[in-house]
C-alpha cells in the first residue's frame, strides 16, 4: 500500500437467524425449473426446499427439478452433516461439498448447477464426473480430501469435486442427500442427479407422446368393434405406445431390457373413472459406469 494509507477490515457478526424462504417459494408458482442453483444450506431452508420439490414432482403438479447447493466445512463437519443424526435426507437436493476452497459455496453451486442443467439436458443418463467447473478455485495441495475420505462423504450423501494434475477442479460424482427409506432402511433408489433427471424426462417424453397424439379421443374397451378412423384410444393401444415410447428411449440409450419392460407393464381402464386409462410402466434406467475395478494377476 502506499505511505499514509491503511486498509482495516472488520469481520461480519451480530448476524442471527436464518432466511425465510417461504415467499420465495410462493413467488415460483408453477413456474417449471428443471435445475436450481441453491445459496442457502442451512437445514431449514433447504428442508423447506425439499418439501417443495417433492410436490413438484408429485402427480398433481409434474414440474419436477433438482435443486444444487454447496456447503463449506472440514471433513468431519460436513459428514456428520450428511449423514448424522440431523440428517436432512433430502432426496431432491445435491450438496455439493466446498472443503477448505477460496471459493464460496454459493458460488460454487451455481456454476455446477450450470454444468448439470446444459449437460443434463443434452443427456440425462450421462454422468458428470471429470466436467471442468469453470472459475472455481481447488483447495491448498495440503487442504484436499483424499480418495477415502471423498468416498465416505459420498456415502454420507455429500456429492465431490477433485483437482485434476492442471489445478482446475472437476466434478467427480453427483449424488443426493438421499440416503434411507422413511423407516430407516439404506435405500440407494435416488443416490444420483442422474436417475432424477433421466425420471424426469421419460415421465415428461411419454406424457407429451400421450397429448399430442390423442388430444380429443374417446376410450374404449379392446373388444369393441369399432370403424376404421374413429378417434378412439383403448388399454391395447395404450400398451402399444407405452412399448414405442421405449424402443424411442432405448435408442437415447436411456433405458435398458425391453422384455423385463414388456413383462412389468400394465395399460387398463380405471374402476372407478370410466374416462380413465391407468398405465404401470417399469423401465430399467441405464446405469453409469463410475467404476473400473481391475486384478492382476501376475506371471513371471
Amino acid at each position: 500500500m502506499p505511505e499514509g494509507i491503511k486498509l482495516t477490515i472488520t469481520a461480519m457478526s451480530n448476524g442471527a437467524g436464518q432466511p425465510d424462504v417461504e415467499e420465495l417459494m410462493a413467488a415460483w408458482g408453477d413456474t417449471w425449473y428443471h435445475v436450481i442453483a441453491w445459496p442457502w444450506n442451512d437445514r431449514s431452508s433447504l428442508r423447506t426446499l425439499e418439501a417443495e420439490l417433492e410436490d413438484r414432482w408429485g402427480p398433481l403438479r409434474h414440474i419436477d427439478g433438482v435443486a444444487i447447493t454447496s456447503k463449506a466445512g472440514t471433513f468431519s463437519e460436513l459428514q456428520e452433516f450428511g449423514s448424522g443424526e440431523d440428517k436432512g435426507n433430502y432426496a431432491h437436493i445435491s450438496i455439493v461439498e466446498a472443503c477448505k476452497t477460496p471459493t464460496l459455496p454459493a458460488v460454487r453451486a451455481a456454476a455446477v448447477a450450470a454444468l448439470v442443467a446444459y449437460y443434463g439436458n443434452n443427456d440425462p443418463a450421462r454422468p458428470f464426473q471429470t466436467l471442468t467447473i469453470a472459475g472455481d478455485l481447488a483447495p491448498a495441495q495440503e487442504d484436499r480430501l483424499t480418495l477415502e475420505e471423498r468416498n465416505l462423504l459420498l456415502k454420507a450423501g455429500i456429492a465431490t469435486t477433485v483437482t485434476d494434475a492442471g489445478g482446475n477442479v472437476t466434478i467427480e460424482r453427483m449424488v443426493t442427500n438421499y440416503l434411507t427409506t422413511s423407516t430407516g432402511a439404506a435405500d440407494t433408489s435416488y443416490q444420483d442427479v442422474n436417475t432424477l433427471l433421466t425420471l424426469s424426462y421419460l415421465r415428461y417424453d411419454f406424457r407429451s407422446r400421450i397429448l399430442r397424439k390423442y388430444p380429443r379421443h374417446k376410450l374404449a374397451g379392446d373388444t369393441e368393434t369399432i370403424a376404421p378412423g374413429q378417434a378412439i384410444m383403448n388399454p391395447k393401444q395404450g400398451r402399444a405406445e407405452a412399448v414405442a415410447a421405449f424402443q424411442d428411449w432405448q435408442e437415447l440409450g436411456l433405458v435398458e431390457d425391453i422384455a423385463k419392460f414388456k413383462a412389468g407393464l400394465v395399460c387398463e381402464r380405471n374402476a372407478t373413472d370410466v374416462n380413465r386409462l391407468d398405465w404401470l410402466i417399469t423401465p430399467d434406467l441405464v446405469n453409469q459406469f463410475r467404476v473400473a475395478a481391475v486384478q492382476i494377476q501376475f506371471r513371471l
